[in-house]
């Protein structure tokens, strides 16, 4: 709070604690992706996806490929996901962290 300006304005996410994904977990994998998409050429859709199979999110279902939904997934998912987009990010030489 010290390093706080006069006026300045400080955005804060809460939540009940659960296994469940957080809020702010998903808010930060969304910003990521965006941010990725926009880099590197890829549509938002299409970064989810790839964030998604990085993550191990998706498995195959008789022969057509399913992956989970970001709002149904554990914290620890979430982490994973956010990892992926991390790791994606520095190919591209995007700091993510």
């Amino acid at each position: 709070m010290d390093k706080l300006s006069d006026g300045q304005q400080v955005e804060v996410f809460m939540g009940l604690t659960s296994d469940d994904g957080s809020v702010a977990q998903l808010a930060k994998v969304h910003a990521c992706i965006r941010e990725l998409a926009k880099e590197s050429g890829y549509t938002f859709d299409e970064m989810k996806t790839i964030i998604k199979q990085h993550a191990g999110l998706c498995y195959d279902a008789g022969g057509a490929e399913y992956c989970k939904s970001f709002a149904d997934c554990s914290k620890d998912e979430l982490v994973l996901a956010i990892e992926a987009c991390i790791q994606i990010g520095r190919e591209f030489n995007i700091n993510l962290a």
